[in-house]
């Protein structure tokens, strides 16, 4: 029954339009029925032709045994890339490429710094790269320091001192053997002051003052002997702890005396203990006693200490 139905009501529509098309060519002397499309629904433009579409056609179907064509992927810059993974086919969209290479602008430059160095500026000994480019006129060098006293005696490696020694918790002294010539010149040109001289009190000390004298630097001769020890020692502290004849260099000629007074020091004005005294006072020249004036020093130091 219902398709009876259906196809009554169809028939009645084809009726129907061809009854409404016959009206449209008597009384308005055309035909107001277009042709249909390929298509079934199709729209069908005015005058019955379709017009031209923008859109690719789709490629025909390979053959038996042919290879698919290779999937078009597209590329980030705006042009399309062919998939590696398949052998390229005749539907291969031409990748574009830019015609003209791409130029890089720099960036510019901070704030107050020149775009290149001065030809005069660039250094001439070699063209490695990263090599430092010396300002004209000058050297990369970092200036010298002004010509000062020092304030205590130099780091740098002593000439004509042996045994020279600095002295442990007393800026600017330090002590040694009889310097040659060319240690006086060194004591000279690093800012030394004073030089005081431990001496035997029946040597003749002329030598040393006329070199010190020569030289600029104040001449203090102590006479030690085991005998005057007490009164050696009040004058040896007396130059040491005089921090206006700084920087300061106390010389004898084998460093008993030297030895004997910078441990006394230790012991009676820093207060230190035997054991500390003699390590502090070891590399300034005091040793075991070997020699018989080595053994007149000590007896004469620990009869010193004993009537304190």
């Amino acid at each position: 029954m219902m398709r009876r139905l259906m196809l009554s009501g169809l028939a009645a529509g084809l009726v129907l339009s061809g009854a409404a098309c016959h009206l449209c060519k008597k009384y308005k002397g055309r035909d107001c029925c277009p042709s249909a499309g390929p298509y079934l629904g199709d729209p069908v433009p005015r005058g019955g032709t379709i017009p031209p579409t923008s859109v690719p056609t789709t490629p025909p179907s390979p053959m038996p045994g042919e290879p698919l064509p290779p999937p078009v992927l597209p590329d980030t810059r705006g042009s399309f890339s062919i998939d590696p993974r398949t052998p390229p086919g005749p539907w291969d969209p031409t990748p574009t490429r830019p015609s003209q290479p791409e130029l890089l602008t720099p960036e510019p430059l901070p704030r107050g710094v020149s775009p290149e160095v001065p030809l005069s500026s660039k250094s001439d000994a070699s063209g490695f790269l990263g090599e430092p480019v010396r300002p004209v006129g000058g050297t990369d060098l970092p200036p010298k320091p002004a010509d000062r006293m020092l304030s205590g005696p130099t780091a740098r490696a002593p000439v004509g001192l042996p045994g020279y020694a600095r002295v442990a918790g007393r800026d600017g002294v330090a002590t040694g053997r009889r310097p040659g010539l060319d240690g006086f010149d060194w004591l000279k040109s690093n800012g030394f002051k004073t030089v005081v001289y431990l001496h035997a009190p029946s040597a003749d000390v002329a030598a040393v003052r006329d070199l010190t004298a020569a030289r600029g630097l104040r001449f203090v001769p102590i006479a030690v002997s085991p005998g005057t020890l007490p009164k050696a020692f009040a004058e040896f502290a007396a130059a040491v702890e005089d921090r206006g004849g700084r920087p300061l260099y106390v010389i004898d000629e084998t460093g008993t005396r030297a030895g004997s007074l910078w441990y006394l020091l230790f012991r009676t004005r820093d207060l230190l203990g035997d054991d500390t005294a003699r390590l502090r006072a070891a590399p300034l020249g005091l040793t075991e006693a070997t020699t018989e004036e080595q053994k007149q020093f000590w007896i004469a130091v620990q009869d010193y200490l004993a009537k304190r």
